[in-house]
């Protein structure tokens, strides 16, 4: 664990700006999503903390100039309480990186494509450009109809 008085107070600034930013582009899935608990407020570095509460995962931000994932992964994964761990970070003047496991990352398509199907019943998933057409379906969809792409702001597109 990090002595917080070996970081300075810009960088400290910085990291918690970092998780106030992420809890806030999380209230659009998660309202209640937050920066972590009293105790990291407190003491900066508390190990039964994440930095971004209310939402199913264990979310540990990093952010500055160099971005250690592999070592805010470790960090995230010896404190989860059970949930599963999520690393969002930032490289200054970059946009922010999400990481999970391969294996949360395929449940996690998985959900999403039941979904789909669920509201969509001619949804189809598709592998590549070797997916074989359904009986009597002469058409191959691109890979730009496979992804419709999130939802448009604009009302008038939707």
């Amino acid at each position: 664990m990090t002595d917080r008085r070996r970081i300075g107070r810009k960088s400290r600034t910085k990291g918690a700006q970092g998780e106030r930013d992420v809890a806030q582009a999380l209230r659009v899935i998660y309202p209640d999503a937050a920066r972590g608990g009293l105790l990291q407020a407190q003491y900066g570095t508390a190990s039964n903390a994440c930095d971004v509460e209310h939402t199913p995962w264990w979310i540990e931000v990093k952010r500055g100039q160099r971005p250690n994932i592999q070592g805010a992964y470790d960090q995230a994964t010896d404190a989860t309480d059970g949930r599963p761990v999520l690393v969002v970070t930032r490289k200054d003047r970059s946009d922010w990186l999400c990481t999970m496991t391969l294996e949360q990352f395929k449940h996690l398509i998985g959900v999403i494509q039941e979904y789909q199907k669920a509201l969509d019943p001619e949804f189809r998933v598709i592998v590549g450009a070797s997916a074989s057409p359904a009986e009597g379906d002469n058409h191959q969809p691109s890979a730009g109809e496979a992804w419709r792409g999130p939802p448009s702001q604009d009302p008038s597109k939707r």
